[in-house]
This record gives C-alpha cells, sequence and structure tokens, in this order.
C-alpha cells in the first residue's frame, strides 16, 4: 500500500532511524545487495516477489545470514507464522502497524544487532592475539632451543633431537649413529 509505506517510512524517519523504501521483493533484494543494511523489513505480500521469497534468498546468500529481518503480516495463524519464521524471519508485526510496537520490535532488533557487531569484533581481537601469541612463542621456542653466543642449537634442542630420533629409529627398526664432540679451550 503507497499510502502506508509513505507513512510508515515516514515515521520512521522522524524516529532517527535511515530508512530506504522500495516497492517490491525483487527491488529490496537489489537495494539489500548494493547497500547491506541491518536491519530489513518487509511485508509478507508482494508481487512478484514476496517477502517469505526474500527471507528464504537472503538468508540462503553470505551477506544477508545477519541481517535482522522483520515481516509485517496481517495473519496470526500459527502455521503461517511458523512457515515464516522458517524462511528466516527474526520477528514480525501484525498489520494494522502499531508504530510504538514496530519501533520496539526495531529497537530489539538494533540490541542483536550491536551484540553481533560486538562478538565479530571480539572475534577478530582473539585472532590477532593468538596470532600475536603463537609468533612470540615460536620467538620463545627459538631462544630456549638456541646458544646465545653462538647463535647454534643447544644441548636443550640436542637433547629433544635426540629422543624424537630415538623414538623414529625403534618404531621404523633402524639404525642411529651418534657422534659427540668436545672441544677444549673453545673460544669464541
Amino acid at each position: 500500500d503507497p499510502i502506508m509505506l509513505a507513512r510508515l517510512s515516514k515515521q520512521l524517519a522522524a524516529e532517527g532511524n535511515k530508512v530506504a523504501v522500495c516497492r517490491d521483493g525483487q527491488s529490496a533484494l537489489k537495494h539489500v545487495i548494493e547497500h547491506r543494511p541491518q536491519l530489513v523489513i518487509t511485508d509478507w505480500r508482494m508481487k512478484p516477489m514476496d517477502g517469505l521469497a526474500l527471507c528464504k534468498t537472503l538468508r540462503a546468500s553470505v551477506f544477508g545470514k545477519s541481517i535482522y529481518l522483520i515481516m509485517l503480516t496481517s495473519t496470526e495463524d500459527e502455521d503461517a507464522l511458523v512457515e515464516a519464521f522458517n524462511a528466516g524471519i527474526d520477528d514480525y508485526v501484525t498489520k494494522p502497524i502499531s508504530l510504538r510496537v514496530l519501533l520496539a520490535r526495531i529497537r530489539a532488533g538494533q540490541r542483536i544487532i550491536m551484540l553481533q557487531y560486538e562478538l565479530e569484533k571480539e572475534s577478530r581481537d582473539i585472532q590477532r592475539y593468538t596470532a600475536e601469541l603463537a609468533v612470540a612463542n615460536r620467538r620463545l621456542k627459538l631462544m630456549a632451543n638456541t646458544d646465545i653466543l653462538t647463535g647454534l642449537p643447544n644441548r636443550r634442542y640436542a637433547l629433544s633431537r635426540l629422543e624424537q630420533e630415538s623414538a623414529t629409529v625403534l618404531r621404523f627398526h633402524q639404525f642411529l649413529s651418534i657422534l659427540m664432540l668436545d672441544l677444549d679451550h673453545f673460544k669464541f
């Protein structure tokens, strides 16, 4: 309904929301692909692509998995609502639309979007810290197994390698040769 669409978009914009209006599911899908919104409010009944098809298409895409979807519907039929949730909606508002209820559900969606953002940020931070820790661990291992003066492998490294080689020899029934050198009065 163009009149309801204009009124609703004006009211949502007046509440401080950035609103983009699309007339049908196909133009909405094109807009979502181009602009990547965080929240989409869609009507159920539209032509040629209805709200259920839009939700299914978005949920099947990589970028559409994290979009918060609110469906506007005139039905409260339990089976229909289950079908809508199975299509991927996160919430719904029944018609005639109460602006207060819609705004409350938008705020709930915004909280979830913010939590998703924070979780993604924490995940990136953990990945960065893990990479930094791996580098530090490799550096420590190198320091622990290297002689400071010569930069050559030290006794700890030699004993560790000897254990590894002994295990390999026993497992594969091979021979092991060891050469030990002692350099008297070695000075650098």
